[in-house]
């Protein structure tokens, strides 16, 4: 005959050992992300307004009468606008921890809902180590953008400065991953979807950069130019921009 037990060892409790606890990893929720409070770095004072409503952020751009690569995403020196907040991860409790470079993590990015009134723009997320910085070594950036050079929209990754994209008719989404391990960013990958989900495209970049231990990570989002793209008075750029964070015990 079985023998089933009439009490959980552990807690006293009737009925037998309770079932093991821990957060579930099935249906976890993307992050929108609103980046109206997050702290501006912004060096030539390109960023006029940041609004954000419903999922989507608009960026308001004052003028740029003479265009420059210092204001895209593979230029020598990064003097396009952005703003950082603190790299977290959701607890699932309501509080939220902060990412360093001593951790395993992974960062999901999801973006699409590009549009824009005038130039040629990439906006973009990405975690960086040090955003106020101009340099872009300093600054340390792997993510993700999205960008419509000509008919066809598309998006790609980008790492320190230098991208990798592609552009393609039925674009509808760009998904990215971001692969980091102790005091290194390991690994980023970029992919093209259409409406139905289905991958038009990819892009992948093995990295290994080293980032120094102790270093808190920042989320950083933004408008860098297309090349050396000029900025009329008042352009506006739209994006829809998601993520999650996931850190891991290894």
């Amino acid at each position: 005959m079985p023998i089933f037990p009439c009490f959980d060892p552990t807690t006293g409790a009737s009925g037998g050992s309770a079932p093991s606890g821990g957060a579930s990893l099935s249906n976890i929720p993307l992050r929108s992300i609103d980046p109206t409070g997050f702290a501006v770095h912004d060096p030539d004072s390109l960023l006029k307004s940041t609004a954000y409503a419903a999922g989507t952020t608009t960026y308001t751009l004052n003028a740029l009468a003479v265009g420059s690569t210092n204001y895209a995403l593979n230029g020598s020196a990064h003097r396009f606008p952005r703003l950082s907040t603190d790299l977290t991860a959701d607890d699932g409790d309501g509080s939220f921890t902060a990412i360093t470079s001593d951790d395993y993590f992974v960062v999901y990015y999801r973006l699409r809902g590009y549009s824009t009134t005038g130039f040629n723009a990439r906006p973009f997320v990405a975690v960086a180590v040090d955003p106020a910085s101009t340099v872009p070594a300093t600054m340390a950036a792997h993510g993700t953008f999205l960008y419509k050079p000509a008919a066809n929209p598309g998006s790609g990754l980008w790492d320190v400065a230098s991208t990798l994209q592609a552009v393609n008719a039925s674009f509808d989404a760009g998904l990215s991953v971001a692969v980091y391990a102790p005091t290194r960013a390991i690994q980023v990958d970029s992919f093209q979807l259409d409406a139905s989900g289905v991958c038009l495209n990819g892009q992948n970049r093995f990295t290994n950069d080293t980032i120094a231990a102790g270093t808190t990570m920042k989320l950083v989002v933004g408008v860098a130019t297309e090349g050396s793209a000029t900025i009329a008075q008042d352009d506006q750029i739209t994006i829809d921009m998601q993520y999650q964070v996931f850190k891991l015990t290894i």
